[in-house]
């Protein structure tokens, strides 16, 4: 089993958070009748998506990497 240096956890670890951040952003844009003031109806939809799909992109990608490198 190979060590790996702290700073790559600690890199690992901000992804994730950072992947549910994005999520939670997209949600928040979603459920919020706030969101429907901050941007127009039919753009706050898509900027929702986006945000949801990218966040669910990094989380994917975060852990084909902890698959491939054994992180934690």
């Amino acid at each position: 089993m190979k060590k790996l240096p702290l700073l790559s956890i600690v890199v690992f670890v901000f992804g994730i958070f950072m992947s549910l951040v994005y999520v939670g952003v997209g949600l928040f844009f979603v459920f919020s009748p706030k969101a429907a003031k901050l941007i127009a109806a039919p753009y706050h939809w898509v900027f929702a998506g986006l945000l949801m799909l990218y966040g669910l992109g990094r989380l994917f990608r975060s852990y084909q990497k902890y698959k491939e490198n054994k992180l934690l």
